[in-house]
């Protein structure tokens, strides 16, 4: 299970009117499953659950996002980490289960082998 926080989506959030706060994105995780010539990478946007047991009384703060990965399976996601800087990173699960950060790299890597290409070139 990995999840981030959905900052400012309480009360007035995307789960419950559907309509994301003005400037916001919803945070999200794509299994990456091949190479897309129009965007680099193919995925497979997967469902976030939202938690709401440690929303704040305003509703700003303390809504969750999870996402349940598997391992052998490589991840792209965009989250914001404050109320203005979101993060665009890749991710994979340990062996130990635990998820990491890999780069960019390691993707191309992993995909190398598991196309069974000697190089990614997009």
């Amino acid at each position: 299970m990995w999840r981030v926080e959905a900052f400012g989506w309480g009360n007035r959030g995307w789960e419950r009117n559907r309509r994301l706060p003005a400037g916001r994105q919803r945070p999200w995780v794509a299994e990456i499953t091949g190479l897309s010539y129009r965007y680099g990478l193919q995925r497979r946007f997967l469902e976030g659950r939202a938690d709401w047991t440690q929303m704040s009384n305003s509703g700003n703060r303390g809504v969750y996002l999870c996402w349940t990965l598997e391992q052998g399976k490589v991840y792209e996601t965009r989250y914001f980490v404050s109320w203005s800087k979101a993060v665009r990173e890749f991710l994979r699960v340990t062996d130990d289960g635990d998820v990491e950060t890999i780069t960019r790299e390691e993707v191309d890597q992993w995909l190398a082998d598991r196309l069974n290409v000697s190089r990614v070139e997009l």
